[in-house]
């Protein structure tokens, strides 16, 4: 919330960005926030980026298929990588990839098969902040 009354804040560019999707940094999904190591090859914000595979993953809806390369190929469109010779786009895919087995750690998704996975949870993008907090509650009681 500091961040966002700060008017020379980074996140002045992503908030343009959810605008525009009809969303607000604080009525974001949870899974959203799950800490993760910062990828040094990621030339955005963690919640930048991670929001763009969260946005994702909500479209394609719970129990819902897709592939790693249906996933990749999207991601690769929207996410910007820092230009430099030595991190190959089969290293950025990498990445990427990785970033799934987080996913499947916190049994948001689950690999079926080779490259194949599918949705188990579906991702909430909240109305309010009330309505976040009292998810949030109700995940620690």
């Amino acid at each position: 919330m500091r961040a966002l009354r700060n008017s020379q804040s980074k996140l002045i560019d992503f908030q343009r960005v959810l605008y525009q999707a009809h969303h607000h940094l604080l009525f974001l999904p949870i899974e959203l926030h799950l800490p993760i190591e910062q990828s040094v090859i990621i030339q955005m914000q963690n919640c930048q980026w991670k929001y763009q595979v969260v946005r994702w993953l909500s479209k394609k809806g719970e129990n819902q298929v897709f592939t790693s390369r249906e996933y990749v190929q999207n991601m690769m469109i929207q996410l910007l990588f820092y230009p430099t010779p030595l991190i190959t786009k089969k290293i950025q895919q990498k990445e990427l990839i990785r970033y799934l087995y987080f996913l499947e750690t916190q049994q948001i998704i689950h690999q079926i098969a080779h490259h194949q996975w599918i949705v188990l949870k579906k991702l909430v993008f909240f109305n309010s902040e009330e309505e976040k907090l009292m998810e949030l509650t109700k995940n620690t009681d």
